[in-house]
């Protein structure tokens, strides 16, 4: 099996999995259209694409942890932080909207699963400086 092989099933598995873990609750909170188009972007997404987002999501968290130790916004380490999470999240859907940005952090601080992805990856009280941050540059 090739690379390209072995990413394209790593896709297609990745979208299984998400839907039966989520399926239900994705159902219930997301409307149909936004879903089906991002496991669409998912599907399309290329190898130089997903290791853009993977190094994206490494720098953004050595970013933040770094503000962590100054925790001050406004700062140049805030607006950076800031820009890599937009510069991942735009990789990641393949457009940009500032308030589903908004609304994402919001759901980073009000589900207690991302919360634990960002501060088991960073440090406790990463998402809500994440949260901050975001909050803070879109104004």
């Amino acid at each position: 099996m090739s690379d390209i092989e072995k990413f394209e099933a790593f896709k297609k598995q990745s979208i299984q999995s998400n839907e039966k873990k989520f399926g239900t609750e994705i159902k219930q909170l997301y409307d149909q259209d936004i879903v089906k188009q991002a496991n669409q972007r998912w599907q399309e997404m290329t190898q130089e694409e997903y290791r853009k987002m993977q190094s994206l999501e490494q720098e953004l968290f050595m970013s933040l942890k770094g503000l962590l130790n100054e925790p001050t916004v406004p700062s140049a380490k805030a607006e950076q932080v800031f820009h890599l999470h937009q510069a991942w999240l735009t990789n990641a859907w393949g457009t940009y909207n500032p308030q589903a940005h908004l609304g994402l952090v919001e759901m980073y601080v009000n589900d207690d699963r991302f919360t634990k992805y960002y501060d088991d990856r960073v440090s406790p009280g990463a998402t809500l400086l994440l949260n901050k941050v975001i909050h803070y540059y879109i104004k």
